[in-house]
């Protein structure tokens, strides 16, 4: 159950900064 939950939090992290990196500085 930690684990899902874990793998969910990064995979959330991962597209905030694959989104911030498109926006640029």
């Amino acid at each position: 159950m930690v684990d899902e939950y874990h793998i969910k939090e990064e995979r959330d992290l991962g597209e905030i900064l694959l989104i911030r990196l498109h926006k640029g500085p």
